[in-house]
């Protein structure tokens, strides 16, 4: 069976339970329908939970265009194919064990609250002998998230210190518990028990190191909503001065990462409490992360030998992510160059990074064209650093950059100390200051 991600807030959206009416099993006979399908649960369960994907795949090899009805034509349909298949299920005499754990993953997948939450609370109360223990821990996962969202918080808290004192466990789970937990507080406007944990999810989330790029993701997708709600719920307390702590903690964390985006969603956060730009300090050295960027992916390198960050040890470097039609980046260059030309000898470097959009001058180009567009372009703007050209957008992923231009500034030690999101002045000013902090550090 694929792995069942519980934790929500990171890869899927949670149950949005419509009130779907599907037969109980109350003594009744089995129908034929039901006496003619004799699938395992576990069966059922993956024909419905594979349907939408089955179905995309299928549109895909047909070359279907999109079409928003047929899309949400499609999901409702995997909810009807869920509903169905529950009521096979729920048909047959005596469930237990295992087949009462696929029952509840039927009601969610077809939103039906209720009935989803009854079938993993039969499940648990009663396991009986082999029935594997990370489903009796995903089911109390489900419970958690939807006795939250229903404010049965005696529930939801029982099965969280069920959770926490049984096996298997991951950080990724417990992240999402507790979120679902302090969700669900903050809703019901009880401000204490979010910050309970909201705390306690946003320590546990610190604890999650990512061993892949899937992981990486979900790091990052939480580090979006995690600290924000703790940060709200501190504000709400009027606790100003603990929530710009988390803001400036989530910054500091934006930068091992990294993560141009979420630097900007703690920057916008202190900005909305009240901080003025220019009262928001750099990360102090003392707090940096310790952790160094990814090495950049790169086809094309112009007017710049091959080099790895690695290699550039001892060095201050900037790499400003860019893109050719992007008019707030055109009017960074300036600033750029003169860097470059005033600090290089000081131990700056300066790297251009961008990538091929498949067009340029309002029409599409081939890689090869794009590469002569782009030495024009480098030419005509008189930039006399070097450029890294990929030919993926592997380099924004790997930086988490969504917007340009978003400048990385890395230490002589070879650790992002600053990130810029934007071509302003006043921007351009804090990262030049620190630029001289970082070229008179040894």
């Amino acid at each position: 069976m694929k792995r069942l991600f519980i934790l929500s807030i990171l890869l899927v959206p949670a149950f949005l339970f419509a009130s779907i009416q599907i037969c109980a099993q109350s003594g009744r006979k089995e129908s034929a329908l039901t006496a003619r399908d004799t699938r395992p649960a576990e069966a059922l369960y993956e024909d419905a939970n594979d349907y939408v994907n089955k179905k995309i795949t299928e549109f895909e090899r047909n070359h279907v265009p999109y079409d928003k009805q047929l899309e949400e034509r499609t999901y409702r349909e995997g909810r009807e194919a869920a509903a169905r298949n529950a009521e096979l299920l729920s048909a047959r005499s005596k469930l237990a064990g295992n087949d009462l754990y696929y029952l509840g993953l039927l009601y969610g997948l077809a939103d039906n609250n209720d009935k989803a939450i009854d079938a993993f609370r039969r499940f648990v109360s009663v396991v009986p002998p082999g029935v594997e223990a990370e489903h009796v821990q995903l089911a109390r996962l489900e419970i958690i998230s939807i006795a939250s969202r229903k404010q049965l918080f005696d529930e939801a808290e029982k099965a969280l210190a069920d959770y926490n004192i049984n096996e298997p466990r991951t950080v990724d789970q417990r992240v999402g518990a507790e979120f679902e937990l302090a969700a669900g507080y903050h809703k019901a406007n009880k401000l204490e028990q979010t910050l309970i944990h909201a705390k306690e999810a946003f320590s546990t989330l610190k604890l999650f190191q990512p061993s892949n790029q899937v992981e990486q993701t979900q790091k990052r997708q939480a580090l979006s909503i995690v600290p924000q709600l703790l940060a709200r719920a501190y504000l709400e307390l009027n606790r100003n001065d603990d929530a710009i702590a988390v803001l400036n903690e989530l910054r500091s964390l934006a930068l091992a990462l990294p993560s141009a985006a979420l630097y900007r969603k703690a920057l916008t956060g202190l900005l909305d409490v009240g901080k003025s730009f220019e009262t928001i300090k750099p990360i102090d050295s003392s707090d940096a992360p310790k952790t160094n960027p990814p090495e950049l992916v790169v086809k094309e390198w112009m007017d710049q030998s091959p080099v790895k960050l690695s290699d550039l040890r001892g060095r201050v470097v900037l790499l400003d992510f860019w893109a050719h039609w992007c008019g707030p980046c055109i009017a960074t260059f300036p600033r750029l160059s003169k860097w470059h030309d005033k600090y290089k000898e000081r131990g700056l470097v300066i790297l251009g990074v961008t990538r091929y959009f498949g067009e340029g001058d309002g029409r599409r180009m081939k890689p090869a064209e794009e590469l002569s567009f782009l030495k024009q372009f480098k030419k005509r703007h008189r930039l006399s650093y070097g450029f890294a050209i990929s030919d993926s957008s592997d380099n924004d992923s790997n930086y988490d950059v969504s917007s340009f231009p978003s400048a990385f500034l890395i230490d002589r030690k070879g650790i992002v100390r600053f990130i810029t999101i934007g071509g302003s002045a006043i921007e351009g000013a804090a990262l030049e200051k620190l630029i001289l902090v970082l070229l008179d550090e040894k």
